[in-house]
């Protein structure tokens, strides 16, 4: 028999942006009421579910599903303290509703991520292991979200409406890693795959740990040596390390140049002058905020499309499986035409 999930209730409100007064006001009931059924107190009517479903845009039997609880995934990334609570709660209700997807497809499918544990390396000896291990030539990778997804780690992507928070992992079981990334267009191209490499190590490295300064400079570190390796991108950072240069390296190596200035510092290829002299010349140019793209072009996940769209053409009933109308499930999977109407697949 099902039963009602509170906790879906309450992801789904947040994923709107609603208090619980101003839901409650659309349901017609008192905050008091609705506190009590997302605390599993108490459990909706029939015709309170019929609402909460015409209000949130779910189907009813999406609140009585005995879903696999999705940890928070925003305990590692930038910027967090600076972001508002409320929003923060919105991408994270808004991610983990997503995520339902990805292990309902992964279950489904048998499906797991290609990593591998750190075993006491170091964030650099961990880059190096998983490019060996993937087979990842030397030098630039020419698409780091293909190269992800070719490994069975999924990348979801969408406006987070704010540019406080690049993207998040999500640590869910050990052999699926699932990465939030936000396609504001504030951030750039090469900073977006920084971040891609920046949540991997993070995921990687962290899975287990309390977040602290410390932890993002170990994802820092591999986030480099994984974008950046030290054997092959060493001599190129010689001097003299002309602004003309640096942009040649931008476009080959897809890194902006802020990045490859520090990997130069890091390596020791430039002195410490040379170092605040090409710092204090980007800042005059007003390259610090806003750098040239060098024709570094977008990447866009295609993986969570792909798997949805083939598991959609083979399964009839995979709105019901799914628990989403046809209205969200298009909201999420806009590449996937209509395969077909559902009872309650409607508008």
């Amino acid at each position: 028999m099902a039963v009602f999930n509170s906790t879906i209730l309450r992801l789904a409100r947040e994923q709107h942006g609603l208090s619980q007064s101003e839901l409650a006001r659309r349901l017609s009931v008192q905050q008091a009421v609705l506190s009590k059924y997302e605390n599993g107190i108490a459990e909706p009517s029939e015709s309170v579910l019929a609402e909460l479903s015409n209000q949130l845009g779910y189907p009813v039997a999406f609140f009585m599903q005995d879903a696999e609880d999705v940890p928070s995934g925003l305990i590692f990334h930038r910027k967090r303290q600076s972001l508002s609570a409320s929003l923060r709660t919105k991408i994270e209700a808004e991610v983990k509703l997503r995520v339902m997807d990805v292990l309902f497809l992964y279950g489904k499918l048998g499906h797991r991520s290609d990593i591998i544990s750190r075993e006491g390396r170091t964030p650099e000896e961990t880059a190096q292991c998983l490019r060996k291990q993937w087979k990842v030539r030397r030098g630039p990778i020419p698409n780091m979200i293909s190269l992800l997804e070719r490994h069975g780690i999924v990348v979801i992507e969408f406006d987070f409406e704010t540019d406080k928070l690049d993207g998040f992992f999500v640590p869910l079981r050990k052999d699926i890693i699932c990465i939030a990334l936000n396609t504001n267009p504030c951030f750039s191209a090469d900073r977006r795959r920084f971040s891609l490499a920046h949540e991997l190590g993070h995921a990687l490295l962290h899975q287990n740990d309390f977040p602290d300064s410390e932890k993002e400079t170990e994802a820092d570190a591999f986030a480099a040596e994984f974008l950046m390796p030290e054997a092959t991108i060493q001599t190129e950072l010689e001097p003299p390390l002309t602004f003309s240069k640096l942009c040649e390296l931008k476009t080959r190596w897809k890194a902006s140049i802020a990045s490859l200035v520090f990997r130069a510092k890091k390596l020791e290829t430039i002195s410490e002058n040379t170092y605040r002299n090409i710092w204090m010349f980007l800042s005059a140019k007003g390259y610090r905020k806003h750098e040239p793209e060098c024709g570094v072009q977008e990447e866009r996940s295609a993986l969570l499309q792909s798997l949805m769209r083939d598991y959609a053409e083979k399964n009839v009933k995979y709105l019901e499986e799914l628990n989403l109308t046809q209205a969200r499930f298009g909201e999420r999977y806009c590449q996937i035409q209509p395969v077909s109407r559902q009872r309650y697949g409607g508008d």
